[in-house]
């Protein structure tokens, strides 16, 4: 975990005692009740949308020798009906086990604190990829209205943490989703953001897990790729300059009569005008107004 502090309130609210520790929580003087299991629902706002098989399997089956030691965290909805604040592999492996009930801690919880508080659980284990956790911190901005630096305090994380997960969202769909399912890393995200051609940022996203790059070598490749296509569109500005250049020049050679060469770019240049002698230099004179 970060060394950051979470932010006023979401501590009290989350009691990390309880949700990451192994001390009972009537240890810790909370209120611990049995709840129907086909009385609770999912987080809504859970970021993390899969929960691997062998996870729940192996949790199932630690339920079913030694039930289940920690309690779920929930908020009440209704008169029999809950909502998971924290839990869901519990609560899931709980009904895989056969469990009817289930030991829970009932807490007074806003929409946003379900939200911070699914986030900071799966940060706190590690559990979500680097997708979800962007989504996660993005659910919080769209929804509330909060800035980048505001979601950064109340999770305990640096603000710049917070805004390089968010920049993971404007990959293209395609390599988002190879990330979500763990065939490309973050760090190899980071670097596809320095393709702006969605096209290509999926083309490479392919060649890395099909070739096993790493992330030094897709460094090398859109470091390459940038450059070489920095000196192609310098080459098609040039060329249209060239082109541009020289129909200029045709149209002012027939107004003088004279040999004219355009030299520069579209910023800033100097137009030659070829005289062959004193009389050649006042005709041309004469066309721009100039006697002498």
């Amino acid at each position: 975990m970060s060394k950051r502090s979470l932010g006023k309130g979401l501590s009290d609210l989350i009691n990390t005692k309880s949700l990451f520790s192994s001390v009972p929580s009537e240890e810790l003087g909370e209120k611990i009740s049995l709840i129907k299991v086909d009385s609770i629902s999912p987080n809504p706002y859970q970021p993390r949308k899969v929960i691997r098989e062998e996870e729940l399997v192996e949790l199932t089956e630690s339920i079913k020798e030694k039930g289940l030691l920690q309690p779920v965290i929930v908020r009440q909805q209704s008169e029999n009906q809950f909502e998971l604040i924290a839990g869901e592999r519990r609560w899931r492996s709980a009904i895989r086990a056969g469990l009817e009930t289930i030991p829970a801690i009932i807490r007074t919880a806003s929409d946003r604190d379900l939200i911070e508080i699914a986030l900071m659980e799966n940060l706190q284990r590690s559990d979500l990829n680097p997708i979800e956790e962007a989504r996660g911190y993005a659910l919080m901005i769209e929804k509330f209205g909060l800035t980048q630096e505001v979601v950064a305090q109340r999770l305990g994380k640096n603000r710049a943490t917070v805004a390089n997960s968010l920049r993971l969202l404007t990959l293209s769909q395609p390599v988002q989703d190879l990330i979500e399912k763990g065939s490309l890393s973050q760090g190899h995200g980071k670097v596809l953001l320095g393709l702006a051609d969605k096209e290509m940022q999926e083309k490479v996203a392919q060649k890395i897990v099909k070739e096993g790059w790493s992330v030094r070598k897709t460094e090398e490749f859109v470091g390459n790729y940038n450059e070489k296509k920095k000196k192609s569109l310098e080459v098609q500005k040039e060329r249209e300059s060239d082109f541009l250049f020289s129909n200029i020049e045709k149209e002012l050679c027939v107004k003088f009569g004279s040999p004219v060469k355009i030299k520069g770019d579209k910023n800033s240049g100097k137009i030659e005008i070829t005289f062959r002698s004193i009389q050649d230099l006042h005709r041309v004179l004469g066309f721009l107004g100039i006697s002498f």
